[in-house]
């Protein structure tokens, strides 16, 4: 803080991920699949991946407050850089159609009653290249924000972000290089009104760009992926503080999805369109006896405005299919209780979650299932300086299932956990 109207914040980021080994995949073309037929022997492919990233993020804004003419305006400007590289190498083996009548080795296969797991797949060597990219991508990125009281009562949001983006890819199997450098303005607008210190009512719209990351099958660069979103709400805050709470309405549009090719199997464009409305709502209060609630609620309603073939599963996402792993209601509730030890704060808390059934494949009626899971949480401050903490995840080990991608490829979520932490300020 320069002054009590003016500061500075400044910050930067560095991350570096790997992956590398072999992988067993479900094969899910129905002609490789022997699982669509018995029930239980499912083929699989194999798959080597080696992968590195390296992620460099820079960030600074600088946010003010003056008057003119009798208005207050509070600007924050700012700028962000980030240059990211991605190394990426996938070769993979499938199993053989269903009509040369494979054995159950030459599948690949593994009977999901009677799991016996190898330490080397029975399939040739991964000799299918899948990629071998080389990939750079640059952004910079800069925005203004100008929020001018026009009243007491009344607060106007103006604002907008320039993005230049500039990638290169290189694919080592032609030795070819694609280029791309696209750019954006994405305007940002609101408005407030305060009817009393309780009560505000809110208006917004704006815009968004994001780059996308690799090519289609011919080597082009995927273009940009652009948003447009509308929202309306109302926040309430109780005299005394008490109790916090907010309602929106909103509704978002979105272009230049990555989408599965219908033509190339394996491969994906950019062409999808999909749409997503919904309300949200929070509450935070503090009740008698020390206890706290927090909640949020939200119902969705995503789907897709274009109308796709996805060649995977050789089935049509048609316009109005809703998207996959999207629940239309979920909601978090949790309810603390505060108290001290030895003169030292400290906290216990209960916390339930619940995610509503979901799509959980492409062009078909598959879904995962609701589920709801408890969590215990708990703090206490050592010393003025070191809190511990602690907390337990799905306390009653219930099965769920996190998302999927298919009915033959779902991601199970984690059983029971526990997490325990230091904390120390200075």
């Amino acid at each position: 803080d320069f002054s009590d109207k003016w500061g500075i914040l400044l910050g930067a980021g560095y991350r570096t991920t790997d992956l590398k080994g072999y992988g067993e995949t479900p094969e899910l073309v129905a002609s490789r699949q022997p699982f669509f037929t018995d029930g239980r022997t499912l083929s699989r492919q194999r798959r080597y991946t080696t992968y590195d990233t390296e992620d460099i993020v820079l960030r600074g804004e600088i946010n003010g407050q003056f008057d003119t003419f009798g208005l207050t305006h509070h600007v924050l400007v700012g700028a962000d850089y980030d240059d990211f590289k991605f190394d990426n190498f996938q070769t993979r083996s499938r199993p053989p159609a269903l009509s040369t009548h494979p054995t159950f080795a030459q599948q690949n296969a593994i009977d999901i009653y009677n799991p016996v797991y190898t330490a080397a797949s029975l399939l040739p060597a991964t000799t299918g290249l899948v990629f071998n990219q080389y990939e750079r991508d640059k952004t910079t990125g800069a925005y203004i924000q100008d929020q001018v009281d026009v009243t007491d009562t009344v607060k106007v949001r103006l604002g907008g972000r320039y993005d230049y983006f500039s990638q290169t890819i290189l694919t080592r199997a032609t030795n070819v290089t694609t280029r791309q450098s696209p750019d954006a303005f994405s305007p940002q607008v609101g408005i407030v009104y305060e009817p009393t210190k309780s009560i505000s009512v809110y208006f917004s719209y704006g815009q968004g760009f994001r780059a996308n990351t690799g090519q289609d099958y011919y080597g082009t660069p995927f273009a940009p992926e652009k948003t447009e979103s509308y929202e309306i709400g109302a926040k309430y805050v109780s005299p005394d503080q008490g109790i916090t709470s907010s309602i929106a309405l909103f509704k978002m549009s979105k272009d230049n999805i990555i989408t599965a090719d219908p033509v190339h199997s394996g491969y994906v464009i950019a062409i999808g369109t999909a749409e997503s409305k919904g309300v949200e709502f929070d509450v935070s209060a503090k009740l008698p006896y020390d206890f706290r609630l927090l909640g949020s609620f939200a119902y969705i309603d995503a789907y897709s405005t274009s109308s796709v073939l996805d060649p995977d599963f050789g089935k049509v996402v048609a316009v109005g299919d809703p998207l996959i792993n999207i629940p239309e209601l979920s909601g978090n509730l949790i309810l603390f209780k505060d108290f001290s030890v030895m003169e030292k704060p400290a906290s216990v808390g209960i916390g339930v979650n619940y995610v509503d059934k979901r799509l959980g494949e492409t062009g078909t009626t598959f879904t995962l299932p609701a589920y709801t899971l408890v969590r215990l949480m708990g703090s206490v401050h050592l010393t003025d300086d070191i809190e511990l903490s602690g907390e337990i995840n799905n306390l009653f080990d219930e099965t769920w299932y996190a998302n999927s991608y298919a009915a033959l490829w779902v991601q199970p979520g984690a059983p029971r956990t526990f997490k325990a932490r230091v904390r120390y300020k200075f």
